[in-house]
């Protein structure tokens, strides 16, 4: 099993992964009754999208009605129309966190406008 945090939106969340799955994890301690102790527990208001293996990859602001939720990037391409790099575009959604470690660097590929054109005659 795989532990781990990410900083999103302000919060360190922990997660774990085991078997490619990734749980939203919450560590607490056990306390007498007489504490009267109260524990805050924050779900991200976003969808963590996750590599086949478990890997965090980004995460995707949540728009009404939406619920938090941690989904493969094929799950993403295939249940939602949702898109990241346009604002303007229709199911935009805003990316909220891009995990950065050096551990998934390979499973982000990067574009340019200028790879993206076709060659001119």
């Amino acid at each position: 099993m795989k532990k781990h945090q990410h900083l999103i939106r302000g919060y360190v969340y922990n997660f774990e992964t085991a078997n490619g799955i990734t749980h939203l994890v919450h560590y607490s301690k056990t306390r007498p009754a007489s504490e009267n102790h109260i524990e805050i527990v924050r779900i991200p208001s976003c969808k963590i999208i996750t590599r086949a293996n478990g890997d965090i990859l980004f995460a995707l602001a949540l728009n009404k009605s939406e619920r938090f939720e941690i989904i493969t990037a094929k799950d993403l391409y295939d249940r939602y129309a949702w898109q990241w790099f346009e604002p303007l575009a229709d199911n935009y959604h805003e990316l909220v966190y891009v995990n950065s470690a050096a551990e998934i660097s390979d499973a982000y590929k990067h574009f340019t406008w200028k790879d993206d054109l076709l060659p001119v005659d």
